[in-house]
């Protein structure tokens, strides 16, 4: 198979892909507004209990919007890295003024 047809099969099953999980989605919500329909019930969103034990998630997320909020960087446009790609700090850019050295504690991916 040359490399054209073969892209296009891998594309087609993308499409594919996508399209059964759009149908999955769109059968789960219309399975749940029959649900509430037939019954007597309201969608609780998450489980936190499942057979009586606690469902847990760990997420840097929150932890990572902490961070941005202690050093007031919320409003900061994301990026990749906090730095231009191949940029290298050196012995010699460390700050050597007091109030350079203050200042550069500021900022939290040098540290």
């Amino acid at each position: 198979m040359d490399l054209s047809k073969h892209l296009a099969h891998g594309i087609k099953d993308l499409i594919k892909r996508s399209r059964l999980l759009d149908l999955r989605k769109w059968t789960l919500s219309l399975a749940k507004l029959w649900l509430t329909q037939q019954f007597s019930m309201k969608d609780l969103e998450e489980a936190n209990f499942v057979l009586k034990k606690k469902v847990i998630t760990l997420s840097q997320a929150s932890f990572i919007d902490n961070i941005f909020e202690h050093y007031t960087m919320t409003d900061l446009k994301k990026r990749n890295t906090p730095s231009v790609s191949g940029f290298h700090l050196y012995l010699e850019d460390c700050p050597t003024i007091a109030e350079e050295k203050e200042n550069i504690r500021k900022v939290p991916y040098i540290w």
